[in-house]
């Protein structure tokens, strides 16, 4: 990450310097564009984890200094920082809560970010056939008829299920938390950016001090039952990746592997509160890294599987472009994305879930999700895909 930073800085500085500016470099992607990049993963991967580690060896060696000074600074740091936890983890509830408005939206690295990977959307909201169309015909009545008809989030709120991970989900960064770009992209009348679509993560994003605060105000919250379920009654549309970062592993170069065949946490989810499930999928999320393949079962693999266990994710071995053609680095390839968004399926309220009726109602959603999943992909992918070199959708 520092490499790669100090890479793009070293790069516009110099283009400054023979008098070009930020001049464009491969179509519409500058060098402004790579600084953003270059600076999202600086800050992710290097600038807030040493931070963090260094404001926990100051508070864990400040006591032994004999200056008053430094006694007196550790214990002012110390009651700030534990305010500042009690206010975070005991008070303020908003994480569980659906997040709150997300002010850095409209933030200029994330606008680098979009144009780095000439990010499109493209939305499907016209059903296939006419049973599908009869059926949303009939939904826009029901919404008419209960007096709403007027965008209101609590009676047309969704749940967009993004795929696939990749293995930084820059699509949904650059797509979703940058609701800025794509100004003609609408859904249901609506542009994107005014769906204020919150993000579902993993706790442990939102659990540590400066990732907490930032993934806040980027309309993220944590990804659990409870917090996915409040969201949705407080009529928020939501994003979740149904594959989840598990699968990180399999986003190799050209491919199109989701993890779905036992995820069905989301559309349990759905049919609780009765909302439409949205099919999303991003378009060239996998091939900004080379990764390096892994046997199932050999030492890393199993080493994977235990990190996954224990932290929620795990770790890829990829790498992007090259620094000065010798160093492999994190920055990704100048891949565009175009993310598609399927059109809602929508979900009969169950109350329970457990019953034999709430079984039946879980497995036949999730096969027509899969089903809608793969008419999509289908119907995309001779314009997105790259050919997928190695076979079409794996739903696994």
């Amino acid at each position: 990450a520092v490499l790669s930073l100090a890479d793009a800085l070293g790069r516009l500085a110099w283009a400054w310097a023979k008098g070009k500016g930020a001049a464009p470099r491969g179509g519409n992607h500058g060098l402004r564009d790579d600084l953003c990049v270059a600076f999202w993963l600086f800050w992710f991967l290097a600038v807030a984890p040493s931070v963090l580690t260094c404001l926990g060896l100051a508070l864990a060696l400040m006591p032994f200094s004999k200056n008053e000074g430094v006694v007196f600074a550790h214990k002012v740091l110390l009651a700030t920082f534990g305010a500042y936890c009690a206010w975070a983890y005991l008070v303020d509830g908003s994480l569980s809560r659906g997040g709150v408005k997300a002010r850095l939206r409209r933030s200029p690295v994330l606008a680098g970010i979009a144009r780095y990977f000439s990010i499109q959307m493209t939305t499907v909201a016209a059903a296939s056939n006419e049973d599908n169309q009869r059926k949303a015909n009939e939904y826009e009545d029901e919404i008419s008829a209960s007096g709403n008809d007027d965008g209101d989030e609590g009676v047309r709120n969704c749940m967009f299920c993004y795929h696939p991970h990749g293995v930084i989900f820059w699509g949904l960064v650059g797509g979703f938390v940058y609701q800025g770009r794509e100004e003609g992209a609408k859904f249901q009348g609506r542009s994107m950016a005014a769906l204020d679509i919150r993000l579902a993560t993993i706790s442990l994003n939102n659990m540590l001090p400066m990732f907490r605060e930032v993934n806040k105000h980027l309309g993220c919250f944590d990804v659990s039952w409870h917090s996915c379920n409040e969201a949705l009654k407080r009529g928020r549309n939501i994003l979740i990746v149904p594959g989840g970062a598990r699968e990180s592993i399999v986003a190799h170069p050209g491919t199109m592997s989701l993890l779905l065949q036992r995820r069905k946490g989301f559309v349990r989810l759905a049919l609780n509160q009765g909302v439409p499930l949205v099919p999303v999928i991003s378009f060239g999320e996998t091939d900004m890294y080379n990764m390096l393949e892994i046997a199932e079962g050999s030492v890393l693999h199993e080493a994977q599987s235990v990190y996954q266990r224990l932290f929620g994710f795990t770790v890829p071995l990829f790498w992007g472009r090259t620094i000065w053609g010798i160093v492999p680095s994190v920055m990704p390839k100048r891949t565009p994305i175009h993310i598609v968004v399927g059109p809602p399926l929508r979900a009969p309220k169950i109350k329970d879930l457990r019953s034999e009726e709430g079984q039946r109602a879980v497995e036949a959603l999730h096969a027509e999700y899969v089903a809608s999943l793969r008419r999509l992909y289908e119907a995309h992918r001779h314009l997105w895909h790259n050919e997928c070199e190695r076979g079409g959708l794996n739903i696994m």
